[in-house]
């Protein structure tokens, strides 16, 4: 795990979610001739939970990438194991599980709420 894949995964989900987005437009397109895009339904504090959620889970990939010695030695089991490419595995989603559970947990109650 180098900055170079990091950079190129990166370049990669960026390409793959602008293709996925054009491809919506161009084939379940609803108003073709309109000339503004109608807005979205999704109420504004969903929309800035889903961004606070994308923000927190890039957070929780540099953490992992500047931890990664001591993340390897805690959570790691190349010591009883020997498989180095199991423990890069694990410690990626140490962080990011913990920024899923807590922002799962804090969706209910946001849901909830916007629906009174």
């Amino acid at each position: 795990l180098n900055s170079a894949n990091l950079l190129l995964n990166g370049i990669a989900i960026t390409f793959v979610t602008t293709m996925d987005d054009t491809m919506g437009w161009v084939f379940f397109d609803i108003e073709r001739d309109a000339e503004e895009r109608p807005r979205s339904p999704l109420p504004t504090p969903m929309w800035w939970f889903h961004r606070l959620y994308a923000m927190f889970l890039l957070v929780s990939i540099l953490a992992t990438v500047v931890q990664a010695e001591d993340l390897l030695r805690t959570h790691g089991n190349e010591a009883k194991y020997g498989a180095v490419c199991s423990d890069i595995r694990e410690i990626v989603t140490v962080h990011a599980g913990h920024v899923c559970a807590i922002f799962a947990i804090l969706c209910a109650p946001l849901r909830f709420t916007l629906k009174w």
